[in-house]
């Protein structure tokens, strides 16, 4: 009779992917299995927070918020709420991004919508507003794609949903290829076409997803548009399965490619630089 082999077990938390953890597994594979695993280790050598990451957060409150109501004083009061930080963070001040900093990006933000998004209002259903909107793909074999859009807007103009995205970034120079093709955006098709059944507003097959990105040394915002087709999904949904083919032979081999080239990224180490070299017993206790 034929032999049954067994397929050996890949750990739940390998199998929930996402927009960030895509970043690091196609960074290093190492790295991806650590953090799925044991996410924590080495943190008391290594802070994992940054100003980068604090002031990127404290912006997409404040525009949440002002989009809801256009109202710059609620938006202010929910990014005090929010930031952990002192007011003139040290580190702050010479990245232009404290909390001061970044009320002058909401009022920024006000501008640039009374200019660039005149035509954009904010989507509400069921009497909710259309922000930070989660959606979810099952993959098979237990793995998971989670994702979420910071908004969804209306243009009244062409009677079209518009996915709405925020960055920031430290850059003095950006470009469009730094955003364009990221999987990410492809995704949101899911939203809009669910928002359009809700609204009974009929489905398209091309929409268009906008880009604001803060540059916060310039003090300026920008704005990047792409049109999106059922064909990026397509093959966004491809990359995603050929993802978790490449997880599940790493785990079924027991073995991850550590990418050196990541190990020095953004003017630091990787958290796990040195760890990784360790054995799997030592650090996961398996």
């Amino acid at each position: 009779s034929d032999m049954i082999h067994p397929i050996p077990l890949v750990h739940p938390n390998l199998k929930l992917l996402s927009h960030s953890s895509d970043q690091i597994e196609d960074s290093c594979q190492r790295k991806y299995q650590i953090y799925k695993l044991r996410p924590s280790f080495g943190s008391l050598d290594y802070d994992d927070s940054s100003i980068d990451m604090d002031f990127g957060s404290l912006i997409g409150i404040g525009i949440q918020e002002y989009l809801k109501d256009k109202n710059v004083e609620s938006a202010y009061w929910s990014m005090f709420n929010s930031w952990s930080r002192v007011l003139d963070d040290e580190e702050g001040l010479d990245k232009k991004k404290t909390f001061w900093h970044g009320m002058i990006a909401i009022d920024k933000f006000k501008l640039f919508c009374l200019e660039e998004l005149r035509n954009l209002e904010l989507v509400s259903f069921n009497g909710i507003p259309a922000i930070e909107l989660g959606f979810c793909i099952d993959c098979g074999d237990g793995f998971f794609y989670r994702g979420k859009v910071d908004a969804i807007m209306w243009n009244g103009t062409h009677s079209s949903l518009i996915p709405l995205e925020c960055k920031t970034t430290g850059s003095w120079n950006i470009h469009e290829a730094m955003y364009k093709n990221q999987g990410q955006a492809s995704g949101y098709k899911l939203i809009v076409d669910a928002i359009s059944k809700m609204l009974n507003v009929e489905i398209q097959n091309t929409y268009k997803v906008i880009y604001t990105v803060y540059q916060s040394k310039q003090q300026q915002w920008n704005q990047f548009e792409f049109p999106k087709t059922t064909g990026n999904l397509t093959r966004w949904v491809k990359n995603l399965l050929v993802r978790k083919q490449r997880i599940q032979i790493a785990a079924e081999n027991q073995f991850w490619p550590m990418n050196g080239n990541s190990c020095y990224n953004y003017n630091r180490p990787c958290k796990y630089f040195g760890l990784c070299e360790m054995k799997d017993e030592m650090l996961f206790g398996v």
